[in-house]
Formats: C-alpha cells, structure tokens, sequence
C-alpha cells in the first residue's frame, strides 16, 4: 500500500491504526507519517493548519483542500440538485420554482407537466453562449433544442415538414 503523505510503498500492516474505540481500521498515511508533526494542512475555506486527518481523501486517496468541518458546513441544507441550479444555471431552488409556477408546472414547447418527467422536474433551458435562462423544458423538448444547434429556422422547417408529411400524434 502507498502512503499519501510520503508517497512510499510499505506493507499493510504499516497502515493499521487503532481508534478511540478500540477498533482498527486501515489509515490512508503510513505508521511514520501519523506520528510526524509534519502532517499539517491548510484548509482553503477556513485557512486553519489542521491535521491531514481533518481532510476526507479523494478517491485518488489524497486529502481534499477543503477541511471536513468545512465541507460539512457547505453542505448543510444542500441538495445536489440545488448545487446544480447554482452552479451551471446561477439560480437557486426558489428561483426554479418562480419559473414552474409562471409556466403553470408545464414545458413551454409541449405542456408536459413536470410530474409526467421520469425524474419528475423539468430542464433547465438555457443559452449556451450566454448561459442566460430561458425557461424550463420537459427532458424530450430540451433535446431537440440541443440537437437543432438551437437553430429557429430548423424547427421550422420540421414543423413544417409534419404539418406538409402527416403528424403521428393522435389529436393533431
């Protein structure tokens, strides 16, 4: 096993540590690494030095930048859908809800009701250039935007073509 810390190759048995509890587990730092005073970080959110072991491991097993406690603290009341709506639309969960309650729980290309959606909400549509919002879209009809380029005259002119060739919705 490799130690994260000195980077050495060492047999399992270096890595055995012993909790609190008495239980044992198996360490992501060698035996010399958990006693060396050298086993101090940074956190890039709090800016504290702490011990190595106050870091969760990347699954490349090295300690994140970001302290548990920290990271804890950002993820209080967090789902990752929220996360999501902030970090690539820049809305928050209450501003999505604004947008489904103005289009009345529907997408505004075909009526279907996010409850109707197999995950149950509706996409986010967005400009790509921009990354201006521009409503919400059931999963089907915001694939179709994407696969036109966003292009108005393509959709057009497959609507048109339906309308010329023949729908194969019921009711049209």
């Amino acid at each position: 096993m490799q130690c994260c810390h000195c980077q050495t190759r060492q047999s399992l048995e270096e890595f055995k540590e012993v909790l609190n509890n008495g239980e044992e587990r198996v360490s992501a730092f060698c035996i010399s690494c958990r006693t060396d005073s050298a086993l101090l970080q940074s956190c890039n959110k709090c800016g504290e030095s702490k011990d190595v072991r106050e870091f969760s491991l990347t699954p490349a097993n090295n300690p994140r930048k970001t302290c548990k406690a920290c990271r804890s603290l950002d993820n209080q009341g967090i789902t990752a859908r929220s996360r999501k709506l902030k970090n690539k639309y820049n809305i928050t969960h209450d501003d999505y809800l604004v947008l489904l309650e103005e289009q009345e729980g529907k997408c505004l290309g075909c009526g279907t009701t996010a409850k109707e959606q197999y995950h149950g909400v509706l996409d986010v549509d967005h400009n790509h250039v921009t990354g201006e919002v521009r409503g919400l879209l059931c999963s089907n009809c915001n694939r179709l935007l994407g696969f036109s380029g966003d292009n108005a005259r393509t959709l057009r002119n497959l609507a048109n073509y339906v309308d010329e060739r023949g729908s194969y919705v019921r009711g049209d």
